[in-house]
Order: C-alpha cells, then sequence, then structure tokens
C-alpha cells in the first residue's frame, strides 16, 4: 500500500469513524509496508487531517429545533438504544435525554443526580 493509499484510507474511516486519530492511523499503518509508512506525513499531520474530516460540514445549531441526532449517534457502542426520550423538534422547549434501559432500572437507589451542562459546550446550550 502506497503513501497516498494510506492517506486516503485515512480519511475515508475518519467520515464514519467514531475511534480517535491514534487508533485510526494504527489500524491503517498496521496493514502498511514499512517504506510506505516512512514517507508519511508526522502523526500531527495525519491526526489534524483526521479531524479536519470529522468536523466536515458540521455547524453550530442556532434554536433547539435545529439540532439533528444522526442515527448512528441514538445508540451505544453495544447497540443499546441512548437517546431515551426527545419531545420534539419544533418544541421551543425542547427536552433531549440520554439514557439507557440498563440505567434506568435503578430502583434500587432512591437518591439520583443529574449532571448539567459544561463550559465546553455549543453556545446554544451554555449557562
Amino acid at each position: 500500500m502506497d503513501c497516498f493509499s494510506i492517506q486516503n484510507q485515512l480519511t475515508q474511516k475518519a467520515k464514519y469513524s467514531f475511534e480517535q486519530p491514534r487508533a485510526l492511523i494504527g489500524t491503517v499503518a498496521g496493514a502498511a509496508t514499512f517504506e510506505s509508512i516512512t514517507i508519511l506525513p508526522n502523526y500531527y499531520s495525519l491526526a489534524r487531517t483526521i479531524n479536519q474530516e470529522k468536523t466536515q460540514g458540521l455547524v453550530n445549531p442556532q434554536t433547539v429545533g435545529d439540532i439533528a441526532i444522526p442515527i448512528q449517534l441514538q445508540n451505544t457502542q453495544r447497540g443499546e438504544h441512548f437517546l431515551a426520550f426527545d419531545s420534539c423538534p419544533s418544541d421551543p422547549h425542547r427536552f433531549l435525554m440520554f439514557t439507557t434501559e440498563e440505567n434506568l432500572d435503578l430502583e434500587v437507589n432512591s437518591f439520583w443526580l443529574a449532571e448539567g451542562i459544561f463550559k465546553c459546550c455549543p453556545s446554544l446550550f451554555y449557562q
């Protein structure tokens, strides 16, 4: 596999993978010849290319109705349904709840905690 093929394969995998750049690079480079690996760009350049490919076309939503949750993000990596509730995209006070059935099966606990919004969130959700 030549250098161009490796880079092309990395960008294609980056579009549909949730793996970190290091894991993608390791997977693709593991199948390459030593000669082609030696002429690849350095790790940081490859990682930047992968991250750019992953974020290409993404925009921050301006309203809660603009939020579209892709099917692959509605399930966990184990295939469990993760988007438990979505009030409605047209609801001005839209409410999204993410959890699994296993997480809801906590009847033995009478005390629950909920997490707030972090500083590193889209401006729409910053509190």
